[in-house]
C-alpha cells in the first residue's frame, strides 16, 4: 500500500511540474497594455501608451504619444503611414518636423490585452528614416478607418535610431532631456547581462587585432552559415591563383541539384529567386553572390565541387587552412554549416565550430587580404544572377541579402548571416569607425547564440554605435597586450600572410557573472501545502496536460528552417 500512494505521489509531481513548465509558454505572445508617465525637459508628464509583449519590462511604446511629447523640442519628428505596393504598408518618419496629431495621442490605454498573437523578434513593417529604409520590429495597431494606425516599438529602437535617452524614474514612470544623447553605457549593459545569454560576442579591431569587449569569446561553439567566409577565402585564394576566374562555370550536379531541392535550399524548382536545374552550367561569380549574399548552401557546396573536386576534399582544406592560420578552435565537416549526420547505426549530429575569437581572426585575415573583393559582395542589397536562369515569373534569377544591418547601420561592411536550431542566431559583421585622432579603422562584431534575428542585430548595431560614440573622442588602443601570448600566423604559400604578430585581448568591461541565487528552504508546512494543492486539482492538472500534449504534438515550436 505504502508503495502505491509513493508511486501516485510520484506521478503527481511529474504531473505538475509537466504543467508548470507548460502554462507560461501558453501566454507567450501576450500584449499587455500599460500606461506610462513620460515628463519631457521636466514638463509635467504625459501619458504614454505600451504593451507589455509577453513578459515583465518588454515594452513597446506608442510611436505616436512619443512623437507627440517631443513636439517643439531638439527630437521631434513626424509620422506618416503610407500605402505601399509592395507591402501593403510603409512607415515614414520625418525627424526635424513638427508631428501632426491624428487623434488620441497621450490618452490613457484601454485595450488591456490584444488579441491578436505577436512577437516582437518577427514582426517587421517596412519604415523609413527620411529615405533610409529600415529594418525594425514594430507593432501596427488600429485598422486605419475606425481609428488612425498607430506604431509601437522597443525602448532600445527608440534610443538607437531616434536617438532618445529615455531613463526610468519610478515604476512606470519616464523622463526624457532632449538635450542629451542616448547613452551606450556599457558597464550598465554587463551589471544587467544584456550579454551574457549568448553563446559569446567578440568586438574587435580588424586594423591592430586587439579585442575591445568579449564575452566567451574563447569558447567554441555551433557557427553555422559564418561557415562560408572559410569557404569564401578557399574559392578566393583559388581565383587568385588563377586556378579559376569569376567567368568560370561549373555544372549542377546531382549532389548539388539535390540540396537545392531540400528544405535548405534557395534556388528549387520554381522558386521565388530562380532554379538550379541539374546539369545546368553557372559561373563562380553567380555562385559566390548566392552564397555570401542569400546563404545559397547549394552554391557553396557547388564552389567547393570545383575548387577540390568534391565536398570531403574542400572539407580537408578548409581544416588545414584553419590550422595554418591560428583557428585553434576551428572545426569543419561541410562548406556550408548545416548539420552534418555521421553513418552509423547510433547517428551523431555534428555541426562546424570556432569560437568567437577565432571568428574575428578569420574575419581580420579576410579584410587585410580580400577586403574589396569581399565587400563589394557582402554590402550589396540585391544582385542579378543571371546564370542560374529565370525567376518563377520569367524574371532573371537574383539573389538577396539576409544582413539587416545594411539597412540599420549607415557604412556597414556586410558579411554573414548563420542559423541553426542548435547554433541560434549569429552574425559577423564590419563597420569603419573614426576615432578622435582621425584614425578610420575597421570594427568587427562577431555574435554567436542570439535567439532571434532581431536580438543579433540590435546587439551588433548597439556595440557598433557603442564603438562610435566612446571612441568619437577616444583614440584607439595600440599596445593594449595584457597577456603572454603571442599569436603569430605560419607561413604558407598560399598567399602572403599579413596579420600582425600579436592579438590582444584587453577587455573594456570586465565579464561579470549574476551572483547564483541562494536555495529555497523547504518547510514541512510547505509539503503539506503541496499535497493539497495536488489532491484539489488533480482533474484540473490531467486536463491541461492532455491539452498542451495535444497542442505540442500537432506543431513544433520550430520547424525546418534556412541555415542563414
Amino acid at each position: 500500500m505504502g508503495k502505491r500512494i509513493l508511486s501516485v505521489s510520484i506521478c503527481f509531481l511529474l504531473v505538475l511540474s509537466l504543467v508548470s513548465g507548460a502554462l507560461p509558454r501558453a501566454q507567450a505572445a501576450q500584449l499587455d497594455g500599460h500606461n506610462l508617465a513620460l515628463s519631457v525637459d521636466g514638463r509635467d508628464p504625459v501619458t504614454v501608451k505600451a504593451y507589455q509583449s509577453s513578459y515583465g519590462n518588454n515594452l513597446l511604446l506608442s510611436l505616436r504619444d512619443v512623437a507627440a511629447a517631443v513636439t517643439d523640442t531638439a527630437k521631434s519628428f513626424d509620422i506618416a503611414i503610407e500605402p505601399d505596393e509592395e507591402s501593403g504598408t510603409r512607415i515614414v518618419i520625418r525627424p526635424g518636423n513638427g508631428y501632426t496629431p491624428v487623434g488620441g495621442e497621450n490618452e490613457p490605454i484601454t485595450e488591456l490585452k490584444v488579441e491578436d498573437s505577436f512577437y516582437a523578434s518577427t514582426s517587421y513593417n517596412k519604415l523609413f528614416i527620411d529615405e533610409q529604409e529600415m529594418r525594425l520590429p514594430t507593432y501596427l495597431h488600429g485598422d486605419g478607418e475606425e481609428r488612425p494606425k498607430d506604431i509601437f516599438i522597443r525602448l532600445v529602437d527608440l534610443g538607437m535610431y531616434w536617438n532618445l535617452n529615455l531613463v526610468y524614474t519610478g515604476e512606470d514612470e519616464m523622463s526624457l532631456d532632449t538635450s542629451s544623447d542616448y547613452l551606450y553605457d556599457l558597464q550598465l549593459q554587463e551589471e544587467e547581462g544584456y550579454f551574457h545569454y549568448l553563446h559569446s560576442i567578440v568586438l574587435a579591431d580588424a586594423n591592430t587585432g586587439c579585442i575591445l569587449f568579449e564575452h566567451n569569446g574563447d569558447q567554441p561553439t555551433q557557427i553555422a552559415s559564418t561557415t562560408k567566409l572559410m569557404t569564401y577565402l578557399l574559392v578566393k585564394e583559388a581565383l587568385d591563383a588563377g586556378q579559376i576566374s569569376e567567368d568560370t562555370t561549373c555544372t549542377v550536379s546531382e549532389e548539388v541539384y539535390r540540396l537545392a531541392n531540400s528544405e535548405d535550399g534557395i534556388y528549387r524548382k520554381n522558386a521565388k529567386y530562380g532554379t538550379l536545374e541539374l546539369g545546368a552550367e553557372v559561373t563562380v561569380e553567380d555562385l559566390l553572390k548566392a552564397m555570401l549574399m542569400i546563404s545559397a548552401n547549394e552554391a557553396a557546396l557547388a564552389l567547393a565541387e570545383l575548387v577540390s573536386g568534391s565536398e570531403e576534399a574542400f572539407v580537408e582544406q578548409m581544416n588545414q587552412r584553419a590550422q595554418e592560420l591560428g583557428l585553434t578552435t576551428a572545426v569543419f565537416y561541410n562548406p556550408h554549416g548545416l548539420p552534418s549526420y555521421t553513418q552509423s547505426s547510433t547517428v551523431s549530429k555534428r555541426q562546424n565550430e570556432m569560437s568567437a575569437e577565432d571568428m574575428f581572426r578569420l574575419t581580420q585575415y579576410l579584410l587585410m587580404n580580400h577586403r574589396e573583393h569581399l565587400t563589394a559582395i557582402t554590402q550589396q542589397i540585391l544582385a542579378d544572377v543571371p546564370s542560374f536562369g529565370q525567376t518563377k515569373d520569367g524574371k532573371t534569377a537574383y539573389t538577396k541579402n539576409t544582413n539587416s544591418l545594411l539597412y540599420n547601420l549607415e557604412g556597414c561592411l556586410g558579411f554573414k548571416t548563420g542559423t541553426t536550431n542548435r547554433s541560434g542566431s549569429n552574425l559577423v559583421s564590419g563597420l569603419p569607425v573614426t576615432d578622435g585622432n582621425g584614425d578610420t579603422h575597421d570594427l568587427v562584431v562577431v555574435i554567436f547564440g542570439a535567439e532571434d534575428d532581431a536580438e543579433r542585430y540590435e546587439k551588433s548595431a548597439w556595440l557598433f554605435r557603442y564603438a562610435q560614440q566612446y571612441y568619437a573622442s577616444n583614440p584607439f588602443p595600440e599596445d593594449l597586450v595584457i597577456n603572454t601570448e603571442v599569436y603569430t600566423v605560419p607561413e604558407t604559400t598560399a598567399v602572403p600572410q599579413t596579420l600582425p604578430e600579436t592579438v590582444a585581448t584587453e577587455v573594456t568591461v570586465p565579464v561579470t557573472q549574476p551572483p547564483a541565487e541562494p536555495a529555497e528552504q523547504v518547510t514541512p508546512l510547505t509539503l503539506i501545502l503541496v499535497v493539497i494543492a495536488f489532491l484539489g486539482g488533480v482533474a484540473v492538472t490531467l486536463i491541461v496536460v492532455l491539452i498542451v500534449v495535444k497542442s505540442r504534438s500537432r506543431k513544433g515550436r520550430y520547424g525546418p528552417k534556412y541555415v542563414r
